[in-house]
């Protein structure tokens, strides 16, 4: 009696041990899996002249997108992400006819503004439906202007088909910064958030060119005016966050 008691005891041990100690391997294994490494987000952006950069250029607003890449730098788990963000953003075209060719009968200037900066972020680490963060950015934004023939659909299908452009002007400034921001609307899988991030950007005297400071030459050619200021701007994203984990 005591025998077969004995053995049912065993025989329990044994199922209790590969049933609750496999789950508990499971479990170690999801949280393992489930390490936080990073930040990846990539959404619409929206950019705002501000001081003497909107008195120097009222229309300077543009829209765009941005991309960045945050890692963690430790090995264990941590507030803090550093990585990388860029960003592209339109300023809009000017079309200015030209006697340049007859084929081509009009000149599109188009107006952008590439901001890219190392950022680093400090955010809270518990799981929360609402979560703020802090971001802290340096690098740089770049000023371009191009202009070129204006072509239409067929000209771009063409397989020999290579952009005619005329002229350009490009400019560097160093650019740095202060963004708040919040990640909300987690999914059910907890890898994904929406994030809303305001962003105030630093830049210092620089020479650009306005929409509506294209001329046009007489062989036809454009000539590019110049405006210089500051380039202070306000930076909003609306972006979607995937979580990194490993």
């Amino acid at each position: 009696m005591k025998r077969r008691y004995w053995c049912l005891f065993v025989m329990l041990f044994a199922f209790g041990k590969a049933t609750f100690g496999q789950s508990g391997e499971n479990g170690q294994a999801e949280e393992i899996r489930r390490t936080v490494v990073g930040t990846v987000y990539l959404g619409p952006a929206y950019t705002a002249p501000l001081g003497s950069y909107r008195q120097a250029y009222p229309h300077a607003d543009a829209l765009g997108g941005t991309f960045g890449l945050l890692i963690n730098p430790r090995k264990y788990p941590s507030p803090l992400e550093l990585g990388l963000q860029g960003s592209y953003l339109s300023q809009g075209v000017d079309k200015n006819p030209s006697n340049y060719s007859r084929t081509y009968p009009t000149l599109k200037t188009s107006h952008s503004i590439v901001p890219l900066h190392f950022i680093a972020r400090v955010k809270p680490q518990r799981e929360m439906p609402f979560k703020p963060y802090l971001d802290g950015l340096a690098g740089i934004s770049i000023f371009n202007t191009r202009t070129k023939l204006k072509e239409d659909i067929f000209d771009f299908m063409r397989q020999d088909h290579e952009a005619f452009v005329l002229d350009r002007y490009r400019t560097t400034v160093i650019s740095f910064g202060m963004g708040v921001g919040m990640l909300f609307w987690q999914n059910k899988s907890k890898d994904a958030y929406a994030d809303l991030r305001v962003t105030y950007l630093q830049s210092p005297f620089a020479s650009y060119v306005k929409k509506g400071q294209v001329r046009v030459l007489q062989d036809g050619f454009p000539a590019y005016e110049f405006t210089r200021s500051e380039t202070n701007m306000l930076l909003i994203n609306l972006n979607i966050a995937g979580v990194l984990t490993h």
